[in-house]
């Protein structure tokens, strides 16, 4: 009895002694801040088996456009459903609540290149927005939609550069 007690206030001491900067949270990064449009998304063919004289391409669904948009706050990082954070060395780790993960790293001109696999595998690509020139130039992040013959929800990101639209999501 006496040797768990010794046990219970040996690992009680343990905790209460660890330094300050080992309980806090990992600092992030801002450098990479910023919203980024999708450039492009490639299926990637991939051979490992799904069963006997089939692969996981067969049932992938083709991309259908470029990646939604990605925003970088504070060093944590959200496109569509992935989530997840950059670190000062530019490598950006994403996932979502299944099996869908994204690996990649942000180069100096502002280019996100990586890969998203969960059974299949797709290549994307964003680039960093340009700060705005003109005055109704942004990113006008979608709030509500009412349509009689679209799917009710929540738009995508609109872009506008130079008084031009170039980009947006409209599912």
């Amino acid at each position: 009895m006496f040797d768990r007690v010794r046990i219970l206030l040996t690992i009680i001491a343990s905790a209460a002694a660890l330094p300050a900067d080992a309980q806090a949270p990992a600092p992030t990064t801002t450098a990479f801040d910023g919203t980024y449009f999708g450039v492009s998304r490639t299926f990637e063919e991939d051979s490992t088996p799904f069963r006997a004289g089939a692969t996981w391409t067969r049932y992938c669904p083709q991309p259908s456009g470029p990646p939604t948009a990605l925003t970088i706050v504070n060093g944590t990082a959200k496109a569509g459903k992935l989530e997840g954070s950059v670190s000062a060395q530019g490598v950006l780790v994403m996932r979502d609540s299944w099996s869908d993960h994204f690996d990649g790293r942000i180069d100096s001109q502002g280019t996100v290149r990586g890969r998203t696999t969960s059974g299949c595998s797709y290549l994307l690509t964003w680039q960093k927005v340009p700060p705005p020139t003109m005055p109704f130039d942004g990113d006008y992040a979608g709030v509500s939609r009412e349509s009689s013959c679209l799917a009710n929800g929540v738009p995508g990101t609109l872009i506008i550069r130079n008084g031009v639209v170039i980009g947006g999501s409209w599912r």
